[in-house]
């Protein structure tokens, strides 16, 4: 069954030198119940909302992805599209003819607001030389 647990991943730094920063990550596996990897698996990564005491259940797709060779999956854990708070996910491998449909426990993560830096100043333009006399 597709699994899913969060991660970080070094990233390199930044032009002004500045020291590296982690990047959260959500990656997992599908396999068989065995342990044998399931390669080229579809898998899309579901956030999960629950409102009328259970009654309606509502699952958005994040991200589709496919499985590498040894059976895993990652993506970078930003949910533009997700409001900050808490948020339920899930992994969904809808199956296909060579293996059956499977879904991960669910993954409760605490999403953040964005922070944009606000946007530097405008280039100045360049110096014209002075005119030649």
């Amino acid at each position: 069954a597709p699994a899913a647990t969060p991660a970080p991943v070094p990233t390199p730094a930044p032009p002004g030198g500045e020291p590296p920063v982690a990047v959260p990550t959500l990656g997992g596996a599908v396999q068989f119940l065995d342990g044998t990897p399931i390669a080229g698996a579809a898998v899309e990564v579901q956030a999960r909302t629950v409102s009328r005491r259970g009654e309606v259940v509502l699952e958005q797709t994040l991200a589709t992805l496919t499985t590498d060779p040894q059976g895993q999956f990652s993506l970078p854990a930003s949910f533009a599209s997700v409001p900050a708070g808490r948020l339920w996910l899930r992994a969904l491998c809808p199956g296909s003819s060579a293996h059956g449909a499977a879904v991960s426990d669910p993954l409760r993560v605490t999403v953040s607001a964005a922070v944009i830096p606000p946007p530097g100043p405008a280039p100045t333009p360049p110096v014209a030389a002075p005119p030649a006399q």
